[in-house]
């Protein structure tokens, strides 16, 4: 017995001695950081990118790879060495909502990753066209319930959280409203200061000018609690009891199997870079909120996700194609 302890004692220790190694030895190269999102999550990837090159001595090189949804990213790296070169930069669309859309996806958002960290969270909103007659969400509510199938409400696509968070709304309150999806943020954003749709479903970012310049308003934030770039717009939850939302964030993920000691360094840059005050100010100010997670939680987060997601995608009536 006290061999075979001895024999186990010191394989842990060359365990632990190579980990140690490990650690202190990457990256020796540049790393890739696949861009599954576009749009203002491409400007946030950007800024991290530039401060963890610092903190980690070699280049993070961006690499735009959003086409479907950011699914082509995602596959790109779930194929990818485990060994810390090549990361994956995601939002619910490929790691969630993709799996209610496309029957064979190409990859398991669970298996075929590993959770590194969620650095940012994205507040998203409700807000109505300018020239609609309408100045808070129980308005929007009361007039919907009036006026059955006469209110277009206008989101990013079918599947999406928006389209998802939107239905939901529906069928807590009864009400019928007709879903216009929009293949790209800025047309839906265009088509409601225009008026071709009463409401839109978006990220708050995209919103908070204009409804500060007039042109539209803002009814809502779709989130757990108020935003503090709005403070005054009260939660979809405090007007509709019992509202479960599907929130915006963004996170890093390698492929499956990537070794503990190459995710707590890349994870203690990413905290360190979320820590600067200058990389905070930059993007509150854009909308976004800094929120740092561990591993654990960001696996736990994404597990919630695809669970609640399955459920309003259930009530919608989305099923893959």
């Amino acid at each position: 017995m006290q061999v075979r302890a001895l024999k186990i004692l010191t394989v842990a220790m060359a365990i632990s001695a190579a980990s140690a190694t490990l650690a202190q030895s990457y990256p020796v190269k540049p790393v890739r950081v696949v861009l599954g999102v576009s749009g203002g999550g491409e400007t946030v990837a950007r800024i991290y990118a530039q401060e963890m090159s610092a903190g980690l001595g070699q280049p993070v090189i961006v690499d735009p790879q959003s086409a479907a949804g950011g699914s082509v990213g995602a596959s790109m790296v779930a194929r990818a060495a485990p060994d810390g070169y090549t990361l994956l930069y995601a939002s619910p669309n490929s790691q969630v909502f993709r799996l209610f859309l496309v029957k064979d996806v190409g990859y398991d958002p669970i298996k075929d990753f590993t959770s590194i960290a969620k650095n940012v969270t994205t507040p998203l909103a409700i807000a109505a066209s300018s020239a609609f007659p309408v100045s808070s969400l129980q308005e929007f509510i009361d007039y919907a319930r009036r006026n059955p199938g006469k209110v277009s409400y206008s989101t990013t696509g079918i599947g999406t959280g928006h389209h998802l968070n939107s239905e939901h709304l529906k069928s807590l309150t009864g009400i019928d409203f007709v879903h216009v999806p929009y293949k790209s943020g800025p047309q839906q954003v265009q088509d409601l200061i225009g008026g071709r749709v009463q409401m839109a479903g978006s990220i708050l970012s995209n919103l908070l000018p204009l409804a500060k310049s007039g042109k539209v308003r803002l009814l809502a934030i779709i989130g757990r609690e108020r935003n503090p770039l709005a403070p005054e717009v009260p939660t979809v939850r405090e007007i509709v009891p019992g509202f479960e939302s599907l929130e915006g964030w963004s996170a890093y993920f390698g492929p499956a199997g990537l070794p503990r000691p190459v995710v707590q360094r890349i994870h203690a840059e990413i905290s360190r870079a979320g820590a600067l005050p200058t990389v905070r100010t930059s993007l509150e100010q854009a909308g976004y909120g800094v929120d740092i997670s561990t591993p654990e939680e960001l696996d736990a987060l994404l597990r919630s996700n695809i669970m609640l997601g399955a459920k309003l995608a259930a009530r919608a009536g989305v099923r893959p194609e």
